[in-house]
């Protein structure tokens, strides 16, 4: 596993060029993933991703790391690790109510709280397929939920800067929404030309966040990722 300061960086890199989060200096952000090493310059750059950043801290403290920028740490937030399951339901509700409270009105804050004794955990599929859609920070359709959520894809051919892989869509299915069944889609791996992956190969997985190939995954992680986002799917169809 990268250092974790890298590692976040992989993850955040296209929405903060879309400038979805984070500060405007996403070609800095890039340069630390293209070299392949951090300094304490892009602790300053991480800080500055509002909903990202509390949500490490909140991992870290409830697993007694000292860093929220450990690898561990970060990998629970994109991916999904056992540190999800060490943080204590009340102090998830008590993170909900701080941190999101002062961004919603109180009927959506009283519904975001209840998904933490539904189950809900610090995760990044938590974060946009019930937060996000309730603070206004992504406008409500389907693509958009795609785009955010972090997927896994299986890699079926290289075209240049493009990889084409086969994944599980986000659907609408009788109201609900649900994985769909797999279909292809097109993610970028280079910018220009410029990228920090060894060139994925035809049946490796990958992970996408607005259609950038973040990561290369192992099956155990693809897992971890594909659990998450499952049963945060189940508790976000509580309150559709």
């Amino acid at each position: 596993m990268p250092d974790g300061r890298l590692l976040f960086a992989h993850y955040a890199l296209m929405p903060n060029r879309l400038g979805f989060c984070g500060g405007s200096d996403h070609a800095t952000l890039f340069d630390y993933c293209l070299a392949g090493e951090s300094d304490p310059g892009a602790d300053q750059l991480i800080r500055l991703f509002q909903a990202a950043y509390p949500y490490l801290c909140f991992i870290a403290q409830e697993n007694g790391i000292a860093d929220p920028l450990d690898p561990r740490v970060v990998e629970a937030y994109w991916i999904g690790n056992g540190l999800l399951r060490r943080e204590k339901m009340t102090d998830f509700h008590a993170y909900i109510a701080e941190k999101v409270g002062p961004r919603v009105s109180k009927q959506t804050l009283e519904l975001l709280l209840g998904k933490a004794p539904a189950g809900a955990r610090p995760h990044h599929s938590f974060h946009v397929l019930d937060v996000s859609m309730r603070t206004g920070a992504l406008r409500e359709n389907i693509e958009d939920l795609n785009r955010c959520r972090i997927s896994c894809g299986q890699v079926q051919r290289v075209e240049g800067d493009l990889l084409v892989v086969t994944y599980q869509p986000l659907v609408l299915r009788d109201g609900r929404l649900a994985l769909g069944e797999p279909a292809e889609r097109r993610v970028a791996h280079r910018l220009n030309g410029a990228g920090y992956l060894d060139t994925p190969q035809p049946g490796e997985l990958v992970s996408m966040h607005w259609d950038w190939a973040c990561d290369k995954l192992t099956p155990s992680q693809a897992k971890a990722l594909d659990g998450q986002t499952r049963h945060h799917l189940a508790i976000a169809n509580q309150t559709i």
